[in-house]
């Protein structure tokens, strides 16, 4: 008996030896950069231990660590020990370098898990790269910040590439006008990051690139919003101009962007979509300026200064004319985004250098928006019946109200709640016009990005076909729906709610202008809004309206009728007496 035990005591030895065999006593390191102190970028060196044991983190006490780094690593731990398909391991993080500050932040999940990968398969990490990002308990990679500072001191070690979360547009181009020479690799997951980490040789895919909708050349034609032509004619040339005056360093991306950029404007403007180009114009415009700011190091006091020039100089009182009313609208409402703008850039600090750069985005938008509010005021005309916008005070005071509920039901939408809160502030100041428009706007974003959560793909596409087959009478309406057409039919895989919001927007845009114009042939031109508690909103309509002669001549005949038939009763009672 005792001879049949001591076998199996020694296979059981052996086949705990093999489990813990899975987890080998080894080591893996990779940088990351860090942004410490006053928003100065570094690289430190971050290394995982694991050894058999039975899944435990542990972690150095110099640096310190902070609470939010310490969840990361338990994190990281797991995923890549899950990843690395590795049981019965303790893994131990440690982080050299940095100045011996405390390490706090999520942004080296990412980094650890991978590392914790590499180690429990005993694998190596190339050292000419750099990882940075959270990690999700789903094995996703989340975005960071500080990113500029980041690239710089990535730069500064000499490294080749750098591991990054998928970038939106905005910091992609921020990244190409800092024009470093670390090429920028795109890490959606851990398996994206860990295969970049422990690859050998040059490294010639997925390399961040500036994704960019192309206005496809067999794009219906039409003549869509044709009050809007000679604005976009005007842009697309400046937008010309600007790129022939100014060579933008890049890797050849950039070039190719705005090379791009200008080709869609063209094609747009020659298919009749001359919101759409004057749009594409627009924006290329703006981010090309925005690029040459950030390689040219300009201060943002500077383009908020010719901001609030642009503003000074257009300070007349705004005029809608009933002729041209939906143009003279658009030009107080892109005043109204301007001044929202510069106001908000002057109220903010920035810690890092991101930050600064969006600030100096804002300005940019606030500059421009500005001139295109002057070329639309010039289009609209200053002849002509203006519209007493006092007595569309209660329509727009709705809108608010409507919007409002909306927004409190639906998905989080940060545009949309902006655009309510300029929508409440034209309110305030009698712009009533505007205040609808922008209110349409919200209401129709929230509207669209609730239905966007609720409804299948095949429902949103129906619903796209339904509004691209409508008829659009408004300049503004129109405008928004051509837009949704190209966006639909040059992207309907990718664009899909992007052509929607836009065909949603102009729904809304319809019917609104149809509900002011016809107040407007109906002669409705003041209203008296009264809001203070137990008063209900009351409309009245002037004195000079046919409206009310005609009601006022009614009333007066009515009155001596009633006198006459008074005075008969009274002749009569008397003769029976």
């Amino acid at each position: 008996m005792e001879r049949k035990v001591i076998p199996l005591f020694f296979a059981l030895l052996l086949l705990l030896n093999a489990v813990h065999a899975q987890c080998p006593d080894a080591l893996a390191r990779v940088f990351v950069p860090a942004v410490f102190g006053e928003g100065k970028g570094d690289v430190v060196t971050v290394e995982a231990h694991t050894s058999a044991g039975d899944g435990r983190v542990y972690t150095q006490i110099r640096p310190k660590i902070g609470i939010s780094t310490q969840i990361s690593q338990e994190i990281a731990a797991v995923l890549g020990l899950e990843y690395a398909n590795a049981s019965g391991c303790d893994v131990t993080f440690s982080i050299y370098g940095g100045g011996g500050g405390e390490v706090s932040g999520p942004s080296g999940g990412a980094a650890m898990a991978v590392l914790a990968a590499a180690a429990a398969g005993n694998r190596t990490v190339r050292n000419d790269l750099a990882l940075t990002g959270t990690i999700e308990p789903d094995g996703s990679i989340g975005a960071v910040g500080g990113m500029v500072e980041k690239l710089h001191a990535v730069e500064e070690k000499n490294l080749t590439y750098f591991v990054v979360p998928v970038q939106s547009f905005f910091e992609k181009l921020l990244f190409f006008g800092e024009n470093a020479s670390v090429r920028l690799l795109e890490a959606r997951n851990l398996g994206e990051a860990y295969e970049f980490a422990l690859s050998e040789g040059e490294i010639v895919v997925n390399e961040s690139q500036i994704d960019l909708v192309r206005a496809p050349e067999n794009l219906s034609r039409g003549e869509y919003a044709e009050e809007l032509k000679g604005i976009a004619s005007e842009m697309l040339v400046e937008f010309g101009e600007k790129i022939k005056e100014n060579k933008v360093q890049g890797n050849g991306q950039i070039e190719e962007y705005f090379s791009q950029r200008q080709k869609n404007a063209k094609t747009l403007f020659e298919h009749g979509y001359y919101y759409s180009a004057a749009n594409e114009a627009f924006l290329g415009k703006v981010d090309l300026e925005l690029l040459l700011d950030v390689q040219g190091g300009r201060d943002l006091n500077e383009t908020v200064r010719e901001a609030e020039e642009c503003l000074k100089q257009d300070s007349g009182e705004e005029t809608v004319f009933e002729e041209s009313w939906e143009m003279g609208v658009g030009a107080e409402l892109r005043r109204s985004w301007s001044e929202k703008n510069v106001k908000e850039v002057k109220n903010s600090s920035y810690e890092v250098i991101e930050e600064k750069y969006y600030l100096l985005r804002e300005a940019l938008y606030a500059k421009s928006w500005c001139m295109i509010a002057g070329k639309m005021k010039g289009e609209a005309g200053v002849e002509g019946k203006k519209v007493n916008e006092s007595g569309f005070a209660l329509m727009a005071r709705g809108k608010i109200d409507e919007t409002e509920k909306i927004l409190t039901e639906g998905v989080e939408d940060e545009e949309a709640a902006w655009r309510l809160e300029n929508a409440q502030e034209l309110y305030e100041k009698g712009e009533y016009l505007a205040s609808i428009f922008d209110s349409a706007y919200a209401y129709s974003s929230a509207k669209a990005g609730k239905e966007g959560f609720e409804k299948g793909r095949e429902e949103i596409e129906v619903e796209v076909k339904s509004l691209l087959s409508q008829k659009y009478s408004g300049v503004w309406s129109e405008a928004y729906a051509a837009h949704g057409r190209y966006l639909y039919e040059a992207d309907r895989e990718g664009n899909l709610m992007g052509a929607y919001y836009a065909l949603a927007f102009a729904r809304e845009l319809e019917k609104n202008t149809l509900e002011i114009e016809g107040r407007m042939k109906e002669g409705i031109e003041k209203e008296v809004v009264k809001e203070s508690a137990g008063e209900s909103v009351e409309e009245k309509k002037p004195a000079d309206s046919p409206y009310y002669d005609g009601f006022l001549a009614i009333t007066v005949i009515v009155v001596l009728l009633f006198v006459i038939a008074v005075l008969l009763f009274v002749i009569i009672f008397k003769l029976k007496k």
